[in-house]
This record gives C-alpha cells, structure tokens and sequence, in this order.
C-alpha cells in the first residue's frame, strides 16, 4: 500500500489519531488535518515510521475556505490524494426541546456539510487526473439506532451514510468507491468520562460482550477498505460494534 496518500480528516485526536499511526506504520504518505495544528505537529513528531511523507494542515470543516486551502494544497504539491478518510465529527449531548438552532447549524455543518465538501473537492481532483480512488466516510451505529440526547448526532450521521451510497452511485464511473464504517461506542475523549459513571457501566453492561471498544478495533476493516482486494465493495457500510446494536443500546 505504500506510494499512495491519504487525507485524514479530525487525525488530532481519538480515532483520527490511532489510524495516523496505523496508516504511517503501513507506509502511506499522509495529509493530516485537524482544526488544532499544534497537536497535528505533535502527532507527527511522535509517529515512528520516518520514511513517509507527512504533511499537517489546519483545517475547519465548518468553513468552506478552510475546505478550499486543503483542497488547493493538495493540487499544487501532489495532484491528488488517492484515499479521503472523513473522519471529522462532534456531539452536542442534549435533549431535543433543549437544543437551539446554533446547536442544529453547528453539528450538521461538522458532520455533513464538511465531509460533503470535502468529499466533491477531492472527487473532483481524482477525477480530473483520471485517478482510482477511495472514499472512506466514518459514520456511527447511531445512524441506525438512537439513544436520549443524541439526536441531532443520529440524524447526521444517517445523512452520511445516505450522502456515502449516493457518492458511491455516481462516482463509479470514475473508479471512485466510497464506502463508511459505522463504529460501535469506542473510547475516545470526547466519551471516556460517561463510561466511567454508573449510567455509562449500565450502558455496556447490557452488550454481549459487556465492553466498550478502543480504537484499534477498527483497524482491521479500515485496512480491508484501503486494500485492492476490497475493489468490488462500494456503497458498502461496515459495521464494527462487537454486537452492541444488537442489544438495546
């Protein structure tokens, strides 16, 4: 897999960071983008494999020009990238008669708008080089299943999965698979603090397996989707949850 490039998106912390060490141990180069440039700096300076090449750039998702200073980087320095990871994301936890509309505009404006603009930047330059390419949207079991105070961060995520099977629709022609992971609940720091409280252990305690996921659970099928061999599989949405919606969650 070496010689291609990535642009991960929200690669600073979380997810977005145990798959910048894993994407740079398996010899991609990398455009490492986040809204916090001093931890992407950081997080270059601790990966290991020093043989890649390693670009961060700042990046709002919620502001189109942030979008288009990304998009333009990657046209004057390489072209192209050949794989999007849009992993950038947030929740607002609140109950539905609690939210306000600067609520709604904030977390659709990160978690659809964002992805989608960056998704037809990217497309668009694949395109224009004539060049196959990967599209990697990562949702949430939460697109499919809903818990209290999560419903604006369900609706978007079901938007990204809609906005993954259309992409992968009209993007075929062009040798584009676009294709999203829907993670179960995974330790990140946005979260690590409920699932130490009674109401975050009662929560898991109801899953098969009584667990909440670490980050690296998700590498093996992110590989898989990067890899030649998963060519056929576009439209497609993964689900890497140990179970969890089979329970009630």
């Amino acid at each position: 897999m070496s010689n291609k490039t990535i642009l991960l998106t929200g690669a600073s912390s979380g997810i977005g960071r145990e798959f910048s060490h894993y994407l740079a141990n398996l010899g991609f180069d990398l455009i490492l983008a986040s809204r916090n440039l001093d931890e992407l700096n950081k997080l270059k300076s601790s990966i290991s494999n020093k043989n890649i090449s390693i670009h961060t750039q700042a990046l709002d998702v919620t502001d189109s020009k942030s979008i288009n200073q990304v998009v333009n980087f990657i046209d004057e320095n390489l072209g192209s990238v050949d794989v999007l990871i849009n992993n950038a994301g947030i929740t607002i936890e609140n109950f539905i008669l609690d939210m306000t509309l600067s609520d709604f505009d904030r977390i659709f404006s990160t978690n659809v708008r964002g992805p989608w603009l960056i998704a037809n930047g990217i497309a668009k330059q694949m395109i224009n080089k004539k060049k196959e390419g990967k599209i990697i949207n990562i949702s949430s079991i939460l697109a499919e299943n809903v818990i209290p105070k999560q419903s604006l961060y369900s609706m978007t995520k079901s938007a990204l999965l809609q906005m993954t099977k259309s992409m992968a629709l009209e993007w075929a022609r062009y040798n584009i698979n676009v294709n999203a992971i829907s993670p179960g609940f995974i330790i990140t720091n946005m979260n690590k603090e409920f699932f130490d409280t009674i109401n975050g252990i009662k929560m898991y305690s109801r899953w098969p397996n009584k667990r909440v996921g670490n980050p690296d659970m998700l590498l093996t099928t992110l590989n898989y989707l990067l890899d030649n061999k998963s060519k056929y599989v576009t439209g497609a949405v993964l689900t890497v949850d140990d179970g969890q919606s089979l329970k009630r969650i």
